[in-house]
C-alpha cells in the first residue's frame, strides 16, 4: 500500500479546510501506523497532529478486494473509514510507503465554498 501525506503548519486561512481531514498517526520509529478520522480525534489531537491524510492511496487490487468488506463502522460517525485499511494492512504484514505531497494538491472539493477557496489558492 502506498499513501500520500500532507503537512500543514497550522489550520488558519485556506488551510482551515484540513482541520476536518483524518490525521496520520506515526509510531516511535516514524512510520505511519494508522489513520484517525477527525471526528474521532479530541480537539487537542486535531490541533497537535499536523500531518493529514488526503486519501490518495495505491493498493494491490487483489489485497483491496479481499479486505475492503472487513472494514467496520464502530466509530462515532458509524461510517466505513477507508483509512482503517492502513492499520489492517500493517496487521497483515503488508508493506506501507508514505510520501509527502504539496499541501495545495491535498485540497478536496466538497462544496462551492471549498471550490472558491481552492481557486484562490491555486491562482495566487
Amino acid at each position: 500500500m502506498t499513501l500520500a501525506t500532507a503537512h500543514t503548519p497550522n489550520f488558519r486561512g485556506w488551510r482551515s479546510s484540513f482541520y476536518s481531514y483524518g490525521r496520520l498517526i506515526r509510531g516511535a520509529d516514524g512510520t505511519v501506523v494508522a489513520n484517525k478520522e477527525s471526528s474521532d480525534c479530541t480537539e487537542a489531537e486535531k490541533k497537535k497532529i499536523k500531518e493529514v491524510n488526503p486519501f490518495f492511496f495505491v493498493f494491490k487490487a487483489d489485497w483491496l478486494w479481499g479486505n475492503i468488506k472487513k472494514i467496520g463502522c464502530e466509530n462515532k460517525q458509524k461510517e466505513y473509514y477507508l483509512g482503517d485499511l492502513i492499520a489492517m494492512a500493517l496487521a497483515q504484514g503488508e508493506k506501507l510507503a508514505a510520501f509527502p505531497v504539496p499541501l495545495e494538491t491535498a485540497l478536496g472539493i466538497n462544496t462551492q465554498e471549498h471550490l472558491r477557496r481552492i481557486e484562490k489558492v491555486l491562482t495566487r
